[in-house]
């Protein structure tokens, strides 16, 4: 019952960024992640056969509802000061007008998600897995597949301003149709969180760009898809990822057809133990940070944090670096198996009771830098595709609940390539970007720093 009473509790912070959404006023990277951590800290466990310990519970109490309410204190001073930064998402993203790809950019695009497609999505999903690819990686293959992560998260983000900017303009582009089509196969055959993740993205490029387009049929329409993913298709993954038809990457499309045709066999048979298999999973980052509070580990006084820093380096400027804070964490808990990371996990670990505060001053420390450092690129490259990658680089972390935190920081290093890639890009005009008042916002920004 104390469990309904903490969910109650938390509720009343996440009212204010509903109402604004109602309103169809701006919203903050802050508002999202204050949902996205209540939907795995609270609403799922609150729809669970759970059976809490009143002490810990107590505890579970106090670091969350101090997670929570200073995230939203940060999210209302984000929003009073006004500011036009990549922190204020929709409203940053509310200034371009449009983006246009030219047949060169298209036909990039392409054969860069034929490469995810047959290279990197096969690492990811078990769907598309095929004899030789190998769970474990040497150095070179991790560092080749994590530069295929950060194209496959260009490629999603590009091609969904795209589709906004054709529906937009009433733009019917029939090889802009073919790569969105190309896109939601790869989306439904890979992670589920990168499906989450591109419907998300999707839905913020259009509420910043025409959210007069979020009338009562078109929520209605994305809420019915939403359930439909979560009741009838997750479960559908659950059984087709362990499917024993394995996938023939010389021959994609009959591959697919046959797992498919698999699941449809077997649905009725093995829909419950694939339902069982999404709920537990869904309860993991709960578990965690359940156990985490029952067992009180040893305060590491930040031990952690900079462990996940010192990770983060790459292995040819840092050879020496260590293993991470992973396992710090699991130590000071008393576990050997891995468990589900999170911000609010190593939180705890770091600072015990006061592990809510202490992840939500790292969320804000860590938007801050990156936020300027979007800025700066901005006023120094003219790009305007960047701070978007950036932007959506910081949505992502709010996303990603489940997370190592040295994410956070790897980033920095990670994003270089993208960066070059996009200035290159917009460079040689393959994608061009339509700013209001473009002239005026980059005038104002260099007035802003020569000062």
């Amino acid at each position: 019952m104390f469990f309904y009473f903490i969910v109650g509790f938390n509720i009343l912070p996440l009212l204010y960024p509903c109402y604004k959404a109602y309103r169809k006023q701006e919203l903050n990277l802050f508002d999202f992640l204050m949902f996205f951590e209540a939907v795995f800290f609270l609403f799922i466990p609150a729809f669970k056969e759970i059976e809490p310990d009143g002490e810990v519970l107590f505890r579970y109490f106090i670091i969350y509802s101090s997670f929570n309410y200073l995230l939203f204190a940060i999210s209302y001073f984000v929003e009073r000061t006004g500011t036009t930064s990549v922190l204020n998402i929709t409203k940053y993203l509310g200034r371009y007008k449009d983006f246009r790809v030219n047949l060169l950019g298209q036909i990039l695009l392409l054969l860069s998600m034929m490469v995810i497609f047959l290279v990197y999505l096969p690492t990811q999903a078990l769907v598309l897995r095929f004899e030789g690819v190998r769970e474990t990686q040497t150095y070179a293959q991790s560092t080749i597949f994590l530069l295929l992560a950060a194209l496959y998260f260009v490629v999603r983000i590009i091609i969904s301003l795209l589709i906004v900017s054709d529906f937009i303009h009433h733009r019917k582009n029939v090889f802009n149709i073919v790569l969105f089509a190309f896109f939601v196969v790869l989306a439904l055959l890979g992670v589920r969180r990168d499906l989450i993740f591109s419907l998300l993205v999707f839905l913020i490029i259009l509420y910043a760009m025409r959210r007069e387009a979020f009338k009562r049929k078109f929520v209605i329409v994305s809420a019915s898809i939403g359930l439909f993913l979560l009741v009838v298709y997750f479960p559908f993954y659950n059984i087709i990822r362990f499917s024993p038809v394995k996938f023939n990457p010389n021959s994609p499309i009959e591959s697919v057809v046959a797992i498919v045709d698999y699941g449809l066999e077997n649905y009725d048979k093995k829909i419950g133990n694939a339902s069982e298999s999404t709920d537990e999973r869904s309860l993991g980052l709960y578990n965690a940070f359940y156990l985490a509070g029952e067992r009180q580990p040893e305060w590491q006084w930040g031990k952690v944090t900079v462990a996940f820093m010192d990770t983060a380096i790459p292995r040819f400027l840092h050879p020496g670096k260590g293993n991470g804070g992973g396992d710090m964490i699991t130590r000071a808990i008393g576990l050997n198996t891995d468990i589900a990371d999170s911000a609010l996990l190593t939180g705890v670990c770091e600072f015990g009771i006061f592990g809510g505060i202490y992840a939500a001053l790292l969320f804000l420390v860590v938007f801050l830098v990156y936020g300027f450092y979007a800025k700066l690129l901005t006023v120094y490259t003219s790009s305007l595709l960047i701070p978007v990658y950036i932007m959506f680089s910081l949505f992502d972390m709010c996303w990603n609940v489940e997370v190592l935190i040295t994410a956070f920081f790897s980033f920095f290093f990670s994003s270089i390539p993208m960066i070059i890639v996009l200035y290159a890009v917009e460079r040689f005009r393959i994608i061009e970007a339509v700013v209001e008042n473009d002239d005026e916002q980059k005038e104002n920004e260099l007035c802003a720093y020569s000062r």
